[in-house]
This record gives C-alpha cells, structure tokens and sequence, in this order.
C-alpha cells in the first residue's frame, strides 16, 4: 500500500480492520490462527494550522450568501461531514444559549450520501457562534421545515457534496494567500485556537466529540501561543 502511495493513517485503519476481520473469522474456527503483519510506524503527524485572520481572510472570499457551512467550521469546529448533514430542526435559536444538536454525518463524498450517526456514535450540543447566529437569521429561509438542508449548494439545490464544500474553500484560500485544506484550515486550527486561549483540554474535547482528551491534547503541540500562554503563566508565580 505505501508504494502505491497510500497514507500511514489510511494504511493503519486498513490493517486494523482486516486485523478485526481475522479475529472474528478465527472465532468462527474458519482460521486456527491470526496471521502476524506489523502495522505501520512513522512520526506523528502534525496538521497545518492557520490564525484566526487566515480564516477570516478566506472566509472574505466566500460569498456571503456561502459563508454558513464555513462559519460553522471555523468557529464551531465541526467536521465536514457533520455540517454537511445538518438539517434546520438540528438548530435552536431560541433562549439564552443558541445551540445545534449534533447527532448525524454524512458517510460518502456525494450530495446523496448516506446520513447516519457521527464518528463518535455520540450526539452533543454546541454553542452557536455569533457570527453563526447573525448568518442563519438572515439567509435561513423563513419557510424551511425541519428537515430540510440547513445548507445547500445553491448550484444543485441539493445537500452540499464534500467536493463542492472543499472546492469553495481551496478557490478561497488560494485567493487569500493561504495555503491549507478544509479539515487543517477549520477544525484543526479551531481546535489549537480553543487551546491555545482557555488551555481547557476538557471543553475542547466536549466540542470535538473526541472519545479520549489525548486527541484533544494533540492539538497543544501546534500552537505557539498555547505554549507561550503556559510560560508566561509560570513566570507570574
């Protein structure tokens, strides 16, 4: 698979499910034995991250009309696939605490993939951003039902394919100057972000819905300023 240039997290989950596959097969007495192979070793990966005034430079870029899905990405941390598959039932504007219930994702590149749970199997409810709030009252259709869309690709009409939501931020990012794809230029930097100002390990992982705070912590390593917030903190003691 690596000459073929297939990635080491791909390579990875690959081997851990024929792994799983050998198990199960050995339980049902097909095999006598699970075969050895090692799994793939290498450094860890360090995702590209961007400011907050990167993002906001690509996000000048996006058509307003647009901006929502990427809103939600850049300061709410969802995933792609997660956002892609939001219906406007999942939002409540109403109350002190605006928030969207995050409980599906899209499993395929296509506009008609299916939706079913999250990555986590786990649903959480997440802050609206300002800027989210302000976008959804103004260009979230007054008579959508709820389980239409929450965004579309005003080209098809239909649910955004991950091609189309990647293919606008790559054309915006470009024209920003900025060199980073839509998982490192949104949820990877909104995460180090979240670190580098609360230091809240914890919180962040609530948001991400990652099932182990080591996932979260990761994301400490790419920031400067998370570490220069740490060592300016202990020179006050």
């Amino acid at each position: 698979m690596a000459s073929r240039g297939i990635g080491e997290k791909i390579r990875k989950n690959i081997l851990g499910a024929l792994r799983f596959f050998m198990g199960w097969i050995k339980r049902r007495k097909v095999i006598k034995a699970i075969p050895e192979f090692d799994m793939p070793e290498g450094d860890e990966h360090a995702p590209k991250i961007i400011t907050r005034a990167q993002q906001e430079a690509v996000l000048a870029n996006i058509p307003i009309e647009e901006r929502g899905p990427y809103l939600v990405a850049c300061y709410m941390g969802l995933r792609p696939g997660e956002i892609r598959a939001l219906s406007v039932g999942c939002v409540h504007l109403e109350g002190e605490l605006p928030f969207i219930l995050v409980s599906r994702a899209m499993k395929g590149t296509s506009a008609d993939a299916v939706i079913r749970s999250t990555k986590t199997k786990r649903w959480s409810r997440v802050s609206l951003a300002p800027a989210v709030i302000e976008w959804l009252r103004e260009f979230q259709p007054a008579d959508a039902s709820a389980d239409d869309p929450l965004f579309i690709n005003p080209r098809t009409g239909k649910r955004l394919s991950h091609w189309a939501l990647r293919d606008r931020w790559v054309t915006a990012a470009k024209a920003a100057g900025v060199n980073a794809g839509l998982y490192e230029g949104t949820k990877h930097s909104f995460a180090t972000d979240a670190l580098a100002r609360t230091g809240d390990a914890w919180a962040v992982q609530k948001i991400l819905g990652h099932s182990d705070e080591r996932s979260s912590k990761l994301y400490a390593k790419l920031s400067d300023r998370a570490l220069a917030a740490v060592v300016g903190a202990s020179t006050l003691h």
